[in-house]
């Protein structure tokens, strides 16, 4: 396998997506979209359909499913626009899923299998590393103390960071820009993209990477939708992203 992807030897930096690539979340985005539907009087989703609507955000999330809960109803809100971004009402209701989800992050969240060992490796090696999720940051920093490995990054960029969330690159260079202070602090060289991969479940992260001009890992057992990520050529792909201990 080394031989195959001869390039892996160069590499320096890995930013990593988070949900359905670094931990298994479906569980505890679902009980927290379906906490704020119980709110609202409407009824729960499946963990199917609500991880259907991940991947833009979870601003989008949340617009998919109270468009999907009041279609489940045969409903039609009285000010459909209420629950869009946008308006004030909504963001009062983004507040609580996050205040929610926060405080209840890691019920059933766990790292993918082999993560953990491929951090500790990571670090050993030297490689600095980042994420960059469209995840709320608040949740993000939470789950990463609740699991004990917020240590191991030197960037950790959220949608709140950021004009333009993925698959726009911005959050990939400030991850870079942070990841290159971490390395100056280290007295390390600083990093250029090629000695880069962005590891990622879904399309958004493939085409953000390739937008900033790194490496690219498809993440094909992550939540993400599979059959538009393989649409996308990457330069590796891996079931779970513990599979990169096999190639180091």
């Amino acid at each position: 396998m080394k031989e195959t992807y001869e390039w892996i030897e160069k590499i320096q930096g890995i930013i990593f997506d988070f949900d359905g690539v670094l931990i298994d979340s479906g569980s505890d985005i679902t009980a927290a979209v379906n906490a704020l539907l119980e709110k609202l009087n409407l009824r729960a989703l499946s963990k199917e359909q609500v991880i259907s609507f991940v991947g833009n955000g979870a601003k989008k999330l949340l617009e998919r499913s109270f468009a999907a809960a009041f279609e489940a109803e045969g409903k039609i809100p009285e000010n459909p626009a209420a629950y869009r971004d946008g308006s004030s009402y909504f963001a009062k209701l983004f507040a609580w899923y996050v205040a929610y989800y926060e405080a209840n992050c890691v019920q059933e969240t766990v790292l993918y299998p082999k993560t953990a060992d491929l951090l500790k490796k990571l670090q050993e090696k030297g490689i600095t590393l980042g994420i960059v999720s469209n995840k709320p940051l608040p949740v993000s920093l939470a789950i990463l103390e609740k699991l004990q490995i917020a240590a191991y990054f030197s960037a950790v960029i959220g949608p709140e960071q950021l004009n333009r969330i993925k698959p726009d690159p911005e959050g990939i260079f400030l991850a870079y820009s942070y990841m290159n202070e971490k390395r100056s602090q280290e007295q390390k060289k600083p990093l250029v993209p090629d000695q880069i991969i962005m590891a990622g479940d879904s399309k958004t992260d493939i085409l953000a990477g390739k937008a900033f001009g790194c490496y690219t890992c498809a993440v094909t057992g992550g939540l993400g939708n599979t059959q538009e990520l393989l649409s996308l050529p990457a330069d590796i792909t891996l079931q779970h992203i513990g599979d990169l201990l096999s190639l180091l």
